[in-house]
C-alpha cells in the first residue's frame, strides 16, 4: 500500500497504477475499502486505467447496499473492457453485473451474466470465476423463479468449486447465500451447521463485513431456536462490525434483527426505536 502512494507521489503513476490493479483482490477481501475508494479516485484525476481496481469498488458499493453508484462505476469499466481485454478482467466484470442484477431483481440478466462467465472459461475451467457463476445462478434460480431445490445443488456446487481454489473470502460469501436457501426451504439442520461454517470462516478471514453478516446470520439462527439473550448479544456485535465495514445495508439489517427479538419478548419501544433507525438508514440507500 505504502509503495503506490510512493510511486504516485514520484510521478509514476503507470508503475502504482500496474501495482494497484495486482493487489485489488487482497485490499477487498481484507476490508481496506477507504484505500481502494482514495487510489480510485487518485488514478481517475491521472487519466489512469484501473479497471480491476475500480471492481473492486464496485463490488463494496454492492456489499454496502450502494447499487446506484455500484452500477455507475459498473458502466465506467464497461466502456474500458473489449472482447479482447484478457479473461480474468472480462470474468470480473461479467461476475459484478451478475450480483448486481440479481441484486436490483434483473434475475433473468443475473443468469445471461453467468452463462458469459462460463463461455469465457469454456476451453480452460477457473474453479474460482465458475464457482462465482454459480453463485450467482443459484441465487437467480431462487429468488427470481423460486426453484430452491435447483438452486441448492447450484450453491454447494459453488461452495465446493470455491473451496477447491483455496479462496476464503468468496467460499465464505458462497456458504452464507447457500444457508439462506436451505434455510428458505425449511431445512433448519442443514442451515444450522452451513451457518456455524461461515462463523467459522468468517472469524478466520477477520475482516468486518464477513463477520458482521456471519454473526448477524447466527444471531437470527439464535433467534429462531428461542435464544433470545443469545441472539441480541450477537446481533449487538454484528452491528459493531457492520459499522467498522461501514456498510449501511448491513447496519440496517442488524437493527432490523435486534428490533425483531425485542418485539418478540415484548419490549415494544426498544423495538419501534431499533426500527426507525433501520427506516432511516435504508430510504437513504433507496432499499425501501
Amino acid at each position: 500500500e505504502q509503495a503506490v502512494d510512493l510511486l504516485i507521489e514520484a510521478g509514476s503513476v503507470r508503475q502504482a497504477a500496474k501495482a494497484a490493479e495486482r493487489h485489488a483482490p487482497e485490499l477487498l477481501e481484507s476490508g481496506r475499502v477507504q484505500t481502494i475508494e482514495r487510489w480510485v479516485e487518485r488514478f481517475r484525476a491521472e487519466n489512469a486505467p484501473v479497471p480491476n481496481l475500480t471492481l473492486a469498488l464496485v463490488t463494496s458499493l454492492r456489499n454496502r447496499g450502494d447499487l446506484s453508484g455500484a452500477e455507475k462505476l459498473l458502466r465506467e469499466v464497461e466502456q474500458a473492457i473489449s472482447p479482447s481485454s484478457n479473461r480474468v478482467l472480462r470474468a470480473r466484470f461479467e461476475i459484478n453485473r451478475g450480483y448486481l442484477m440479481w441484486q436490483v431483481g434483473k434475475f433473468e440478466k443475473a443468469l445471461e451474466a453467468a452463462d458469459r462467465v462460463d463461455r469465457i472459461f469454456a476451453s480452460r475451467g477457473d474453479r474460482h470465476f465458475q464457482g462465482l457463476g454459480m453463485n450467482i445462478r443459484a441465487l437467480a434460480l431462487a429468488y427470481g423463479k423460486s426453484e430452491f431445490a435447483k438452486a441448492e445443488q447450484s450453491a454447494s456446487k459453488a461452495v465446493e468449486l470455491l473451496s477447491r481454489a483455496g479462496n476464503e473470502f468468496y467460499q465464505w460469501a458462497a456458504l452464507n447465500d447457500l444457508m439462506l436457501i436451505q434455510d428458505a426451504q425449511g431445512n433448519a439442520l442443514e442451515a444450522n451447521r452451513t451457518r456455524e461454517r461461515a462463523l467459522s470462516l468468517a472469524r478466520k478471514i477477520g475482516a468486518p463485513l464477513p463477520l458482521a453478516v456471519a454473526l448477524g446470520n447466527r444471531a437470527m439462527g439464535a433467534h429462531q431456536e428461542g435464544e433470545f439473550e443469545l441472539a441480541l448479544e450477537l446481533g449487538r456485535e454484528a452491528l459493531k462490525q457492520a459499522r467498522q465495514a461501514a456498510s449501511p445495508l448491513r447496519e440496517a439489517i442488524s437493527l432490523l434483527r435486534q428490533a425483531d427479538v425485542f418485539n418478540d419478548i415484548g419490549l415494544a419501544l426498544q423495538a419501534a426505536e431499533l426500527y426507525g433507525e433501520a427506516l432511516s438508514i435504508l430510504t437513504r440507500l433507496d432499499n425501501v
